[in-house]
């Protein structure tokens, strides 16, 4: 979400749609409160709340906005705020999700079979490419004398693809013009939005964990926690063609001050563009498997602006789990990197590493067991260094298991500046 949002109406519990209160809901991206000027309580209700310092949570919330708007939220904490002068009580609800366009009784509701999603770094991911731009310079110096700018509803492309069964993942490149002959600023923009469509009705919540894993396989490839700025549900069968989509809030704690540059990506679209169809299928399929090493991962290649042991000790959990998990012979630590170094020899940049295995080793036990310092455990500069090279070959073995052979491993690493990221 770019902008906070307000909403002022009517509110309501769907048992007693009778007793409604006026409030204001407040949408943060990092918060949703709703501020009623009254409650849902009797008096003695309210005595025993405060006595008894017991925090309760409404399931569903409605609202009736201007021009008959309807909002719902969910899993709503509640807070009272006691006036001693009067009978009044205002009432404050912090909200899970917000429902912007329809009422619906619970979170697992089967009623959807789409959701889009918008974030800028879909668009550097998969350039949109639809809007074309042409500058002319003048003949004696280096001005622009003319600029060109063209966009054609023929230039939308979609394309689909299957991720789990009953699913598609659907790409998608737009453009839009703001402005009209009267005035004297256009605005033209383009951006390549993400989808999934399912061929059964299901709760927004499962959608959700379809787009989850959607933006963490983009935080992999772009080095960067995906920030979701739109979420918009749809019921394409009961719900007309004309009608405004669900627009779908939520609490998201990410937050990117980061300035995005693409060079720095580990992989974009057209990278993998021939492999791709099988790479997100094999993405999701071992979703459940891969998702503590896969998270491992996506925390440690997040820029933090410093470095901790933790995050050496993150790294080399992750390797020895991957090895047991997919490869599963049972051997001690340095066996199982000495295994996987060896599985990706073809790959440049683990085969020049030189990776300090023995003390790596001893350094993990070092920092895990507190055991008594021998002299040969990494630390400061050298300790990082050999961190870094750990997180490649534990970005080949992600890589590995989601489809992407050596030869395009080594392309990957070698492209760019991506090896800036990584080192």
């Amino acid at each position: 979400m770019k902008k906070n949002k307000e909403f002022k109406g009517l509110w309501y519990l769907p048992s007693n749609p009778e007793n409604k209160i006026g409030g204001t809901l407040i949408i943060k991206p990092e918060k949703i409160v709703l501020e009623l000027f009254g409650c849902y309580h009797t008096e003695s209700e309210i005595i025993k709340r405060i006595l008894e310092n017991k925090v309760s949570t409404v399931e569903t919330i409605y609202g009736d906005i201007n021009d008959n708007k309807k909002i719902t939220l969910f899993n709503c904490r509640e807070s009272l705020n006691i006036n001693s002068l009067n009978s009044v009580h205002l009432s404050t609800y912090e909200c899970l999700y917000t429902l912007e366009g329809l009422h619906l009784n619970s979170t697992e509701d089967k009623f959807f079979d789409k959701i889009s999603l918008f974030s800028p770094i879909f668009s550097q991911w998969k350039q949109p490419a639809i809007i074309e731009k042409s500058f002319y310079f003048g003949e004696r110096n280096n001005k622009v004398k003319k600029v060109e700018v063209s966009t054609d509803q023929d230039s939308y492309w979609k394309k689909n693809f299957d991720i789990t069964e009953g699913y598609q993942l659907t790409l998608s490149g737009e453009s839009q013009f703001n402005g009209n002959f009267e005035n004297t600023e256009f605005n033209f923009s383009q951006t390549t939005a993400l989808s999934i469509v399912c061929k059964e009705k299901k709760s927004f919540s499962v959608l959700l964990e379809k787009v989850f894993i959607t933006c963490k396989f983009i935080t992999l490839a772009t080095q960067i926690p995906v920030l979701i700025t739109e979420l918009f549900l749809y019921n394409q069968q009961n719900i007309p063609q004309n009608s405004d989509p669900i627009k779908l809030y939520f609490i998201s704690k990410k937050k990117s001050t980061q300035k995005v540059d693409s060079t720095n990506f580990l992989f974009t679209y057209d990278d993998i563009s021939d492999i791709f169809p099988e790479v997100i299928l094999k993405w999701f399929k071992e979703s459940d498997r891969l998702t503590p090493i896969r998270n491992h991962l996506i925390a440690s290649i997040q820029q933090k602006g410093y470095f901790s042991s933790l995050d050496f000790l993150t790294i080399i959990q992750s390797l020895e789990g991957y090895h047991q998990r997919f490869i599963g012979t049972d051997k001690i630590l340095k066996e199982r990197i000495n295994d996987l170094i060896n599985n990706f020899n073809a790959v440049h940049l683990i085969r020049n590493s030189n990776i300090k295995v023995d003390r790596v080793v001893k350094t993990r036990n070092y920092y895990s067991h507190f055991y008594d310092r021998k002299g040969n455990e990494l630390l400061g500069q050298e300790l990082l260094e050999e961190t870094n090279k750990l997180r490649v070959l534990l970005t080949c073995c992600v890589l590995s298991l989601i489809g992407i052979d050596n030869s395009k491993i080594n392309e990957i690493l070698n492209k760019k500046n991506s090896i800036k990221r990584l080192f």
